[in-house]
């Protein structure tokens, strides 16, 4: 039985999308200030996959939580389907995907807690 500690990611949800990817992914940008754009990199860049543990804020009320669980992705074919006009690879199974996408699109605050290898 392992004791190691999970690391309590603090960040934003961001949607993804690099070229050849044939369309984008849900993903965590972490973040050590408020100022996310400010501190982006590859480091803090974590794309989410099944069995991560996520939270969402509400962006007016922090505290606030607007979605928790884990990811659990319906995965699709490239070039099949779309949010907002956007390509996507995956939805998140349970949860309408305009409401989904609007909370990866706008970067609502989150904390990601990775699954275990």
């Amino acid at each position: 039985m392992s004791t190691q500690k999970q690391e309590v990611l603090s960040g934003v949800c961001e949607f993804h999308m690099e070229t050849g990817t044939d369309g984008g992914y849900w993903s965590f940008q972490g973040n050590q200030k408020q100022s996310v754009r400010e501190f982006w990199s590859d480091d803090n860049h974590h794309r989410l996959k099944d069995g991560d543990y996520l939270e969402i804020f509400s962006k007016t009320n922090p505290t606030e939580i607007v979605w928790s669980g884990t990811i659990s992705l319906k995965k699709y074919p490239p070039r099949e389907e779309a949010a907002f006009g956007f390509l996507i690879r995956a939805d998140q199974n349970g949860i309408e995907r305009e409401q989904w996408a609007r909370w990866f699109f706008e970067e609502f605050p989150a904390k990601l807690i990775h699954a275990a290898v």
